[in-house]
């Protein structure tokens, strides 16, 4: 990596470091284990979720889990996306996959590549969230919480890192033309 592309690098995590302002855990989490996309009744025997706690008691497990949250007034203007983790990076099959609801209506699917959907402000906020844990995966943690962020930043942040990602891949997309075509030429 060239003595630029490490300052622009630099440079753009400062600047995603600044996107986020405030975040608000979500607490007040129940869960359940239910079915594949299951059709039946919502679970009743929705139970407690504390922070540290665990859940896909084994490979493909699925539950529901019910986030309720409050944000104060003072956010009404903000721009605000919920938050949801696991302690899994990157993308494949296998990662746990999320679909969340807000009454009865799909919002977005998450996964370990997408883990926010924007929302707009209420006083109190209460989700369902469909869980899958992935077929080799088990025993994930959840956190979830409510970012206020700064949409300027954010615009700003993509505005630099794509055309930042699309000149290292055209590097190397040219570096390896070049060589093919040296080597047809020999």
């Amino acid at each position: 990596m060239s003595d630029r592309e490490k300052r622009l690098t630099r440079f753009l995590v400062t600047v995603k470091s600044q996107i986020v302002k405030r975040r608000y855990p979500c607490t007040d989490i129940t869960f359940a284990p239910c079915g594949y996309k299951s059709k039946e009744a919502l679970p009743t025997d929705f139970t407690s979720f504390e922070k540290g706690m665990r859940w896909g008691e084994k490979k493909d497990s699925h539950c529901l889990f019910n986030l309720k949250f409050s944000l104060p007034e003072s956010e009404r203007d903000s721009s605000i996306r919920l938050r949801v983790d696991t302690d899994k990076d990157g993308w494949n099959v296998y990662n746990p996959q999320f679909i969340i609801y807000e009454n009865g209506k799909a919002l977005q699917g998450l996964d370990t590549n997408h883990r926010t959907v924007e929302i707009d402000y209420k006083q109190e906020y209460n989700y369902l969230l469909y869980a899958s844990t992935g077929s080799l995966v088990d025993n994930l943690p959840l956190n979830v919480e409510a970012e206020i962020y700064d949409a300027d930043t954010k615009a700003l942040y993509y505005d630099l890192l794509v055309p930042f990602e699309i000149c290292k891949i055209s590097d190397a997309v040219l570096s390896i033309f070049i060589c093919w075509r040296y080597s047809r030429s020999n």
